[in-house]
């Protein structure tokens, strides 16, 4: 098939792309992608305590087997194309061969952009994860004296509610690593580890903490972002804040199948575009473009729970 498009998909280009990993980046381990055909798809999204309906199964001899149905609402959503751009000149190409080709602007830009479009997503993720909206009342906001910062509060007593509140047992839970710090420090926590209330110094290993709360991981963020627009003076903030969410999560859920707190529906893989423009530069300019086409999805909001304020001060 023949098209006019002024572009073409750089596969060099595409594979640094692919390759590239930034472990501090979470998006993917909250809302894990499920590759789509189409940029409209439809999916299901469940009713609170929907799954906890016993089905009746018992069948006589020549009886007939009674149909399982769960009741949902089918929802469209439509995929975002998502896309960045680096402008690399020709004379900086030409330059870079002529010093044996140590320094490839090309793939320094694709990482660039790459960065640029991981970092987006990262805060698409943590604005939809620590929004209260997300969860139909599975909310609870701490007070200064109940937060997880104070050494006084109780974070099993909270806990206990969210374990109550959840269609499902939570497997996950995501914290910024300023406050998985303090969630190792707590003293339950170091009770628990070192098997006395005496002591209340030092810290415990996230993953010990994880396995007491029948987790099987405590995602830990990193990622900082400017929150104030370009022109300004810049504020560098932790994208995960000061709240903490629980989730449980399906690895085998998609759109129209199995209950999970969210997902992201990407359709195909990111592709690197390029073309060259040979009026722009002395020597004319390359452009590289990263696309990637999604949409973060709550696919069951009472399979989530959300602490505000868990660790405020």
């Amino acid at each position: 098939m023949t098209t006019n498009l002024p572009f073409k998909v750089n596969p060099e280009l595409t594979g640094i792309a692919l390759a590239y990993k930034n472990t501090d980046y979470i998006a993917d381990e909250i809302l894990p992608k499920v590759p789509v055909t189409k940029s409209v798809i439809k999916y299901n999204k469940y009713p609170k305590g929907q799954f906890y309906t016993v089905p009746k199964s018992e069948i006589g001899r020549k009886g007939e087997a009674e149909s399982m149905e769960y009741k949902y609402s089918e929802e469209l959503a439509s995929l975002t194309d998502y896309s960045l751009k680096a402008e690399v000149p020709q004379k900086d190409v030409m330059e870079a061969q002529a010093d044996g080709g140590i320094v490839n602007p090309m793939v320094d830009n694709t990482l660039l952009v790459t960065e640029g479009l991981k970092l987006s997503r990262e805060k698409r993720v943590a604005d939809l994860i620590f929004n209260t909206s997300t969860y139909n009342g599975n909310v609870t906001s701490l007070t200064t004296s109940d937060s997880f910062a104070n050494a006084n509060s109780s974070f099993l007593d909270v806990y206990d509610d969210v374990l109550k509140k959840m269609d499902m047992p939570p497997n996950y839970a995501v914290i910024s690593n300023v406050n998985a710090l303090k969630l190792k420090r707590h003293p339950e926590f170091l009770a628990m580890y070192k098997g006395d209330n005496a002591n209340n110094k030092g810290m415990v290993p996230l993953d010990f903490i994880a396995e007491q709360l029948g987790l099987k991981k405590i995602i830990v963020g990193t990622s900082r972002a400017n929150t104030v627009k370009a022109g300004k003076n810049p504020v560098i903030q932790n994208l995960w804040g000061d709240d903490m969410a629980f989730f449980y999560q399906n690895p085998l859920a998609k759109p129209q199948y199995g209950l999970t707190f969210g997902l992201t529906a990407q359709k195909g893989t990111t592709e690197v575009h390029s073309y060259f423009d040979e009026d722009k530069g002395s020597y004319g300019l390359n452009v590289i473009r990263p696309v990637e086409t999604m949409a973060e999805l709550i696919l069951c909001s009472g399979c989530g729970y959300l602490v505000k304020n868990a660790f405020v001060k």
